[in-house]
C-alpha cells in the first residue's frame, strides 16, 4: 500500500536568562517587545522586533516555516528577525512565541495566510474520452468491479502466514458467494508464502498450504467470480525474501532470490495449469525499499528498478514454461511499489510468447494523507471539502491527470490495466461519510471512463480511521462497518451505462 506521510513538528526551546557578570547594581528595565503581532502574505517575507529587558531574554517557540534569529544582547536591548517562508498551501498558519525574563513574559504572534487557490475549472478536465475498442478494454470489463480477499492469506507473524493471524476468521464459499452476490465480478486473492517453503534448492511449497490457496480460488471460481492470485507481504522490505533494495546491492543475495522466486511460480503455476482464463496471475505486490518510492531508487541509478524489471520477465518466462493454460494466461506485472507514476516511468513490460496476455497493475490510494486515514489529519476530499480538513494539494484534477496518463501510457496500446488495490477507509460521523462516498464514487466514476479496473482493498477491519478498510465479513459475504452506501454507489460509478451519469454530474454533486 501506496503510503505519503505528511509530518509536522512543533516542540519548545527554553533558553535561560543568562546574565551577565556584573560588577555593581543591575538596572531593572521592564520587560518590553516594540512589535507584537506580525503578518504575512503567503509568499512570506522578513520582518523584526526590538526587546528590552534587564537580562538576555528566552525566546520560547520554534517551527519550521517561521524561524527567529536574535541580535547580541548589548545595553539592555536587541533585535529579533523574523523569517517567514512561502505558504504553498490554503490554510493559514500560525506561529506563538513567548518571550521570557524572569518571572516576566511577553507574546509575539505571527500569522501567514494561506495561498489563494483559483478554483478550477470543471471543463477542462471532467469531459470523458472515447475508449478504445481493443482487446485491452475487453479484459478490463470482463475482470470488472473487483473486491480484495485482503489481510487473510497475506497475514503473517514473525516470518510464518497464516488465514486467521489478523484477525479474520477462515474464507468459506459464503464469502465468495456473497461477493458475487453484491455486485463484484472479480476478488483478488494475496498470498504471503514465507514459513510455508522448504530449503534450496527446491524451495517446495507446503502442500497444504497451496492446496488452501487453491480451495479459495475455488470458491471464487464456483461463484462464478474472477481471481487474481499473487506473491504479496514476502516482499516485505523489513520481514521478507523477495526484497529488491537487497537484491540490487548483493549479487550473492540476488541469485537466491531468483532461485527461490522461479522454483514458486513452477509450482503455483504446476497447481493451476488447467484452470482457464477465470484465473490471473499477478507477479508480486508492492515492490520497494521501504521508502515508498522515496528511498534509495531515486539515487541508486535505477538498480531497484532494474530488479523489478528482471522479476517480471522472470514470472513471465517461468509461468509461460510450465504450459498447459499457463501458455496464454493473463499476466499482471507491476512497478516500483505499485505507485503510478514509477510504474509508467520505469517498469519495462517483459517479453511474451502469448499474443496480448500482460496486464499492468498499479494501486491507488491517492491522497494518502485522505485515503489511509492516518491519524485522521484530513476527513474530507475534493472540491468542496472545507480548508483544514482536506489535503490542499489533492482533488479530483489529480485523479483526472493519473487515469488518463495510464490510459495513454497502457490502455490506448492495447495494454490492459486494472487498479489492484484502492480505497478510502471508514469515517465515524455523516459528514465524514458522505465524504468518503464521494471518493469511491469518483475514483470508480474515473476508472470507468479511463478504462481501468477498480479492485476494493479489504482488510476486514472493523472501527473506523488509520487503515480500516473493513467493508466485507471475510467468512460469510455479508457486510460490516455500515458499508452498504459505500459499495452501492461504487458499484454504481463502474457499472452505470445511464448517458446523464457522467463525472460531471458526480463531480456537481459532491457534499456540501
Amino acid at each position: 500500500m501506496k503510503r505519503l506521510f505528511y509530518i509536522f513538528t512543533a516542540f519548545f526551546l527554553a533558553v535561560s536568562c543568562e546574565a551577565k557578570p556584573q560588577t555593581g547594581p543591575t538596572e531593572n528595565v521592564p520587560l518590553e517587545v516594540n512589535k507584537t503581532e506580525f503578518e504575512f502574505d503567503a509568499d512570506g517575507g522578513e520582518d523584526s522586533f526590538v526587546i528590552k529587558a534587564t537580562e538576555k531574554p528566552s525566546i520560547v517557540g520554534r517551527y519550521d516555516w517561521c524561524t527567529v534569529k536574535s541580535s547580541a544582547f548589548e545595553s539592555h536591548s536587541m533585535t529579533v528577525s523574523l523569517t517567514v517562508s512561502e505558504n504553498k498551501t490554503a490554510d493559514e498558519r500560525n506561529a506563538d512565541f513567548s518571550i521570557v525574563c524572569g518571572s516576566e513574559k511577553k507574546y509575539v504572534k505571527v500569522h501567514q495566510a494561506g495561498k489563494t487557490v483559483v478554483p478550477e475549472d470543471p471543463a477542462s478536465f471532467l469531459d470523458e474520452p472515447a475508449l478504445p475498442d481493443n482487446k485491452a478494454i475487453a479484459f478490463v470489463k470482463k475482470l470488472g468491479f473487483g473486491w480484495n480477499l485482503g489481510n487473510q492469506m497475506d497475514a503473517q507473524n514473525n516470518g510464518v502466514s497464516g488465514e486467521t493471524f489478523w484477525g479474520n476468521a477462515k474464507c468459506t464459499q459464503a464469502t465468495m458467494d456473497g461477493i458475487k452476490a453484491k455486485g463484484f465480478s472479480t476478488v483478488r486473492i494475496p498470498v504471503t508464502w514465507m514459513g510455508h517453503i522448504g530449503a534450496a534448492p527446491d524451495y517446495k511449497i507446503e502442500d497444504a498450504w497451496l492446496d488452501r490457496v487453491a480451495e479459495i480460488a475455488g470458491y471464487a471460481k464456483k461463484a462464478g467470480l474472477n481471481a487474481i492470485v499473487n506473491i504479496h507481504h514476502d516482499d516485505s522490505p523489513s520481514a521478507g525474501w523477495l526484497c529488491v533494495h537487497k537484491a540490487s546491492a548483493n549479487a550473492e543475495y540476488k541469485a537466491e532470490m531468483f532461485a527461490k522466486y522461479t522454483a514458486m511460480w513452477k509450482q503455483i503455476a504446476e497447481k493451476f495449469k488447467n484452470e482457464g482464463e477465470w484465473l490471473i496471475f499477478e507477479g508480486y505486490n508492492e515492490l520497494q525499499d521501504g521508502n515508498w518510492g522515496w528511498g534509495g531508487n531515486l539515487t541508486d541509478g535505477g538498480k531497484q528498478y532494474a530488479i523489478i524489471n528482471e522479476l517480471a520477465q522472470t514470472f513471465v518466462t517461468t509461468v509461460r514454461s510450465v504450459g498447459g493454460a499457463n501458455a496464454d494466461r493473463y499476466l499482471s506485472v507491476l512497478g516500483y511499489s505499485a505507485n503510478p507514476s514509477f510504474t509508467m516511468e520505469n517498469l519495462a513490460l517483459p517479453e511474451d510468447t502469448a499474443k496480448d496476455r500482460l496486464v499492468v497493475s498499479v494501486h491507488f490510494y491517492d491522497p494518502g494523507s485522505y485515503a489511509l486515514g492516518q491519524n485522521d489529519a484530513y476527513t474530507e476530499w475534493g472540491h468542496t471539502g472545507t480548508a483544514g480538513k482536506k489535503d490542499p494539494n489533492h482533488s479530483e484534477k489529480n485523479v483526472i491527470d493519473t487515469f488518463k496518463a495510464l490510459k495513454e501510457k497502457y490502455i490506448d496500446n492495447n495494454i490492459p490495466l486494472y487498479i489492484g488495490e484502492c480505497g478510502a477507509v471508514n469515517r465515524s460521523d455523516e459528514r465524514a461519510k458522505s465524504f468518503q462516498r464521494y471518493w469511491f464514487e469518483f475514483i470508480f466514476k474515473a476508472a470507468r471512463a479511463y478504462g481501468l479496473s477498480p479492485v476494493i482493498w479489504d482488510n476486514g477491519a472493523k472501527g473506523t480511521g488509520n487503515e480500516s478498510f473493513g467493508f466485507i465479513n471475510h467468512s460469510d459475504g455479508s457486510y460490516i462497518n455500515d458499508s452498504k452506501p459505500v459499495l452501492d454507489v461504487a458499484k454504481k460509478a463502474w457499472t452505470s451505462t445511464d448517458s446523464a451519469y457522467t463525472l460531471k454530474s458526480v463531480y456537481d454533486n459532491a457534499p456540501l
